[in-house]
Order: C-alpha cells, then structure tokens, then sequence
C-alpha cells in the first residue's frame, strides 16, 4: 500500500519570496511523503536575490509548486504555516483550506 502524500503549504505575506525560501529548505530535507508548496498573498513573485542566495547553497524552489495564495483554487493542505500575520487574515482562508490546522510564526 502506497503512504498518502501529505500537502505542504508556506503562506508569505506580501510575494513568495519568504515562502519559497522556506519550501526549498523543507523539501531540501528529502521527505518523500511530503509535497512542499508555498505561496504569497499578493504575488507569486520570488525575488531574483532569493533564487541566486538559494542556489549557492544547492536548495531551490520548485518554480511549479509556487504561486499566489487566491489562484490555489480549492487545493486542500495538510499544514499551512503563515510566515507573517497578514497570512492569517481573511485572505488566506480564499483560497485552500488545511486538513490539520495552521502553524503560525511571528
């Protein structure tokens, strides 16, 4: 029997770019019954400093797996961890919804 997949989302506040930094190191941690998301309330936009600082250290983001918070759809998450407060307002609950709960961070 094949183990399910659990769904990982980081919430950034503004773009992605605090987001996707977060994914890489969690996928970076080699979990195979992990699928690590991330995206931004306002943009999916990662900043061109995140991916070359990310690089040197051989962690980047899946480009696919990240984008803006609203275009997610009804994508169901496991876990979603909100990087800034604004992440925990009602624009996060748009779209998406978590199975487990949030964990939230400063």
């Amino acid at each position: 029997m094949t183990k399910p997949i659990n769904q990982l989302i980081f919430v950034g506040g503004q773009d992605a770019t605090v987001s996707a930094i977060a994914a890489a190191f969690a996928r970076a941690r080699g979990r195979a019954d992990v699928a690590v998301h991330y995206a931004g309330i306002s943009s999916g936009r990662v900043s061109p400093l995140a991916w070359r600082v990310l690089s040197e250290f051989r962690v980047v983001p899946e480009e696919r797996d990240g984008g803006i918070l609203s275009q997610m759809g009804n994508a169901v998450f496991d876990v979603s961890v909100s990087l800034c407060a604004a992440a925990n307002g009602p624009l996060c609950r748009v779209a998406g919804q978590s199975r487990a709960g949030a964990l939230e961070s400063g």
